[in-house]
């Protein structure tokens, strides 16, 4: 029995003198420990915090501008039963939905609720689906004249003209507006000096042209000057943040540029008629 004592002693020692050691391995490293847990964490947010808003702006205003213009400019292109423009219009929503996301979710400290996700999701959707009809019934719409059908007339017509041009334009203001509500409710700021200041003038007045030549293609021309004077009256009520907002500063510059080229346009022309209409494209 005494052998028996002793020897529990010494294991009751060993055990003891081994989580002193542990211990003191972890009060030496706890920063090992921690950072090791956070790791993740910290990789996944930064992965679209360290994405450069103002940066993100350009890249969006220049990939719009790209969009609307290989539309215009590969419209008599043949491939065979589509065009080059069909072609180039299926990328639109890849290119364009994730840079608006991108904006969408800039800051990944300050991450949008899931109501906020399901609207953008929502409003993404209605974007998505306008543009496939439009694409698809302006396609067949090349066609009508081998039509023998005055329904199928009728049908083509209105996923081509109607629901093709107010499906995916609502959505596109729906997107737009989308960034001012997530700035309101977590407002993301990023300094920005005269460089700063004279880019972002830059972009959006691109990016006012580029929505006004979109809008009124898409004979959207009414409902566009509404969605420029909200966005543009919304950014001035925030006049106070318009040194360290880039999007209130990006969305004032562009709803203003749009809203005076559309007036513009109305006046020379009498109204507001398609780009085609006039005869300039």
């Amino acid at each position: 029995s005494a052998r028996f004592t002793r020897e529990n002693k010494r294991a009751a020692m060993n055990s003891s003198s081994t989580d002193e050691e542990d211990n003191s391995t972890m009060e030496q490293h706890p920063e090992e420990d921690n950072s090791t847990m956070e790791r993740p964490a910290k990789a996944t947010m930064g992965a679209v915090a360290s994405i450069p808003l103002i940066r993100t702006l350009y890249v969006f205003s220049i990939s719009f501008f790209i969009c609307i213009v290989g539309f215009f400019s590969t419209r008599d292109i043949s491939t065979g039963l589509i065009r080059l423009q069909d072609i180039l219009t299926m990328l639109n929503p890849l290119i364009l939905v994730p840079l608006f996301y991108v904006i969408f979710l800039v800051d990944a400290n300050q991450v949008p609720n899931a109501r906020c996700h399901i609207l953008f999701l929502l409003i993404a959707t209605v974007y998505v689906h306008g543009d496939g009809y439009h694409l698809a019934a302006n396609a067949i719409n090349r066609y009508e004249d081998d039509f023998n059908s005055g329904d199928l007339k009728d049908v083509v017509y209105l996923y081509d003209e109607e629901l093709g041009h107010y499906y995916p334009y609502a959505g596109l203001v729906g997107l737009h507006l989308l960034w001012l509500y997530r700035q309101e409710k977590l407002p993301f700021t990023e300094a920005f000096g005269t460089r700063g200041i004279i880019g972002l003038v830059f972009f959006g007045m691109l990016h006012g042209l580029v929505l006004f030549i979109a809008f009124i293609e898409g004979k959207f021309g009414i409902p566009a000057i509404v969605f420029f004077c909200i966005v543009g009256l919304y950014s001035l009520f925030k006049h106070n943040r318009l040194g360290v907002d880039p999007i209130f500063l990006f969305s004032l510059v562009y709803a203003v540029t749009g809203l005076i080229i559309m007036i513009v346009w109305a006046i020379w022309q009498g109204g507001l008629p398609e780009l085609t209409e006039a005869g300039l494209v």
